[in-house]
């Protein structure tokens, strides 16, 4: 796959929980929009064979983590997201997951292996776990995470991805210019990596 797309991987799994939580659909969420309102019964669409392998993974690797939530596909717009399947209390967690089954990113943190130490400490924090997703999607269906690794979404239907016509077709020139200089940046994101030893070719 084109870094593009790990960049844009990174951050949905970065920044992805605040949608996820605004779509939960389940019972009653105290403190929030639904709070005090009946369940609210969201259209659903069956999940993927990858969701459901990572739905089975997660339950065996960390049994509570979904004891409140469950994975779901949202109609009419085909969202993914996390429903709640139990009351959650204002301020209780809703989701606990084990850090040794994530992904983090931290100041100061040490270059992984057969990475340029000068890239790690100046690449910005997407840069990092891109990165890091690049090492784990070259570990294969073995890797320690290939069930969250597959589960990930391989395509975004984002204006970095259209056509200049396209772009162009909503005469909104803050946009353009905005895509030119995120295109700007990946473009010599990918450079610098090529550069500092990775290989953005291995992952699918």
């Amino acid at each position: 796959a084109h870094l593009s797309v790990l960049l844009a991987t990174a951050a949905y799994s970065y920044a992805g929980g605040a949608l996820q939580r605004a779509l939960a659909g389940g019972p009653a969420l105290a403190g929030g929009p639904l709070a005090g309102r009946a369940h609210v019964a969201w259209p659903r669409m069956a999940l993927s064979e990858h969701d459901r392998r990572f739905v089975a993974w997660a339950a065996e690797k960390a049994p509570d983590a979904l004891a409140k939530v469950e994975l779901a596909v949202f109609e009419p717009l085909g969202l993914r997201g996390l429903r709640a399947t139990k009351y959650v209390k204002a301020k209780e967690e809703s989701i606990v997951w084990p850090a040794s089954l994530a992904l983090e990113v931290t100041t100061g943190m040490r270059a992984p292996a057969n990475v340029s130490k000068p890239l790690w400490a100046e690449s910005a924090w997407y840069t990092q776990l891109a990165i890091l997703l690049l090492r784990r999607s070259a570990e294969g269906p073995g890797g320690a995470l290939a069930p969250w690794v597959d589960a990930l979404p391989r395509e975004f239907d984002t204006p970095y991805g259209w056509s200049d016509d396209e772009v162009e077709a909503l005469h909104y020139p803050a946009l353009r210019e905005a895509v030119a200089r995120q295109r700007e940046e990946w473009a010599k994101i990918h450079s610098g990596m090529a550069v500092g030893g990775v290989d953005c070719t291995q992952a699918e």
